[in-house]
């Protein structure tokens, strides 16, 4: 239920900032509630189980805090749990959408780039996570930690494409960050 939630959260956070961006340019926005439905049910049904279980795995495999097995558990949760969330989000949200085709081509696309955001922000997340945190509370911290990582996914999830600039705003919607505007080149 947490996930859920916290990915609903998510979702109102990052159209709350687009909302704000649209009626700054005078265009019209409205708030999409079949759209947080998708990302709390996605939260809920997919991303919380997935966590309860990964966070688990990770500890009986790799228990406590000496060096090898704190960087092995962070290393494992970028390179195999963030891959996994950011295809399952978008194979979601298309899916629900009616838009199966595209899903091949937001994967090649968006897949790499949204990793690496991922990865500024998951690192430390993890880090704090894996050395501080107790077991049993990982799973609300790292929730915890993925209002602002839904936002993202949300962003992400109803973009139509990731380039590097769109990136860096998504990454400023995640944060509840103002966004600067740039100059054109």
């Amino acid at each position: 239920m947490t996930a859920g939630s916290l990915a609903l959260v998510g979702d109102a956070l990052a159209q709350s900032v687009d909302r704000k961006t649209k009626l700054e340019k005078n265009e019209p926005h409205q708030f999409d509630l079949m759209r947080m439905a998708r990302m709390g049910l996605w939260g809920l049904i997919f991303y919380g189980p997935l966590q309860h279980w990964w966070y688990r795995e990770l500890s009986g495999l790799f228990p406590g805090k000496e060096t090898k097995n704190f960087l092995i558990k962070v290393g494992l949760n970028q390179i195999i749990l963030g891959p996994v969330v950011l295809s399952s989000v978008w194979t979601w949200t298309l899916t629900l959408q009616g838009h199966k085709d595209q899903i091949l081509g937001k994967l090649s696309r968006e897949l790499l780039p949204c990793a690496i955001n991922g990865w500024k922000f998951w690192v430390p997340a993890a880090c704090v996570n894996f050395w501080i945190i107790p077991l049993r509370y990982q799973v609300l911290y790292m929730s915890t930690c993925g209002i602002l990582w839904s936002a993202y996914l949300s962003y992400t999830s109803y973009s139509s494409s990731t380039s590097s600039s769109s990136n860096d705003n998504a990454a400023a919607a995640a944060a509840g960050a103002k966004k600067t505007k740039s100059k054109k080149k």
